[in-house]
């Protein structure tokens, strides 16, 4: 599993190559085109909390990613920010024993040709992801920050990135684009244990 930092908006985005799937990734695109009927800003796409297993295994993949991000001034090694005061402030204070990690919603969207999509964010929510699954020739990059930073689509490429920073997919010139998206919220840890049933543990 191969990482690359990017930057982007004064972030950084962690692009990873997920290998060894349960699933071919033919497979997860069926999936995608038989459950996506709501059109959305462009693209079509499934339910926001579509937590199919195949869907789950991906979001869990992204949580362990998420979860060994670490930063220690001591270890450069492990401080993966450098010196990123905005994520290394929400990965100190969050990726600690006080705050469970939650995966809050879980979709797929599909692009035929000429769909597309605007810049948004996904705020409130801390952490989010884009894993790619169909990128046929001349599919669209997804698109970050301010300077219009565009990063290729290709099948089984991962990106993580803050959910404040602004993205967007520019009109598909491809057939049948298809992504599986989430986003990460950090809850209490002690909010969780008093009140056990306000949190759905859509990864157990």
């Amino acid at each position: 599993m191969s990482t690359d930092l990017i930057s982007s908006q004064s972030c950084k985005i962690i692009s990873k190559h997920l290998d060894n799937l349960p699933f071919s990734l033919s497979y997860l695109h069926e999936i995608i085109l038989k459950n996506s009927k709501t059109f959305n800003m462009g693209a079509i796409m499934t339910e926001w909390r579509h937590f199919c297993p195949e869907f789950k295994y991906i979001g869990s993949e992204a949580s362990k990613i998420i979860s060994s991000f670490k930063t220690d001034p001591e270890d450069s090694s492990l401080n993966k920010f450098g010196e990123d005061i905005k994520y290394n402030n929400l990965i100190q204070h969050c990726n600690s024993e006080g705050f469970v990690l939650e995966l809050n919603s879980l979709w797929a969207q599909y692009y035929p040709k000429g769909a597309f999509q605007s810049s948004h964010s996904h705020l409130p929510c801390h952490w989010s992801f884009v894993f790619f699954v169909n990128c046929p020739s001349g599919c669209s990059p997804l698109v970050f920050g301010e300077e219009d930073l565009a990063i290729e689509a290709e099948p089984g490429k991962m990106l993580i990135f803050p959910s404040w920073i602004r993205h967007h997919v520019p009109h598909n010139e491809g057939e049948n684009r298809s992504i599986v998206a989430g986003n990460f919220q950090y809850l209490p840890k002690y909010l969780v244990e008093k009140h056990p049933f306000s949190r759905i543990i859509y990864l157990s």
